[in-house]
């Protein structure tokens, strides 16, 4: 029996076009809290892609997220900084020939609101003591 002439044959199928599809992206979320609770602030929203494109669709070229201004922040309070108090004094660092002692102080509130800031002064203070001269059995 003859070979036959053909040993495979190929045949196109799916040949009406694809539908096109561009990027598809969801909706806006809800406006997020605002950054700050008073004075300027910023808040955010999103939306994400929910249909990416087929191959002869267009891209996404839009945006994903959106800043804005908060809308009704109320003002800050305003408040100077203020330094807080002494503290005790320390121990004397030497009983005779001469010894130092020392106290500091911490800010105890932070200027807000534009407020003042605290004086640029001491936060700490150091003081000879016990400037008398030791005994002779007597040892620093």
């Amino acid at each position: 029996a003859p070979c036959p002439s053909k040993l495979m044959e190929i045949h196109g199928c799916n040949e009406q076009l694809c539908s096109v599809q561009d990027c598809q992206v969801g909706v806006w979320t809800e406006w997020g809290t605002c950054s700050t609770t008073c004075g300027v602030g910023q808040q955010m929203r999103g939306r994400q892609v929910i249909g990416l494109r087929s191959s002869d669709g267009h891209g996404c070229d839009t945006a994903l997220g959106e800043t804005r201004q908060c809308a009704d922040n109320p003002a800050c309070d305003i408040a100077d900084c203020e330094w807080g108090d002494w503290s005790d004094w320390s121990g004397c660092t030497c009983s005779c020939d001469g010894g130092q002692q020392s106290r500091n102080r911490h800010i105890a509130k932070a200027p807000r609101g534009g407020g003042k800031a605290c004086e640029a002064t001491d936060s700490e203070q150091v003081v000879p003591c016990n400037t008398q001269a030791c005994e002779a059995q007597e040892v620093c």
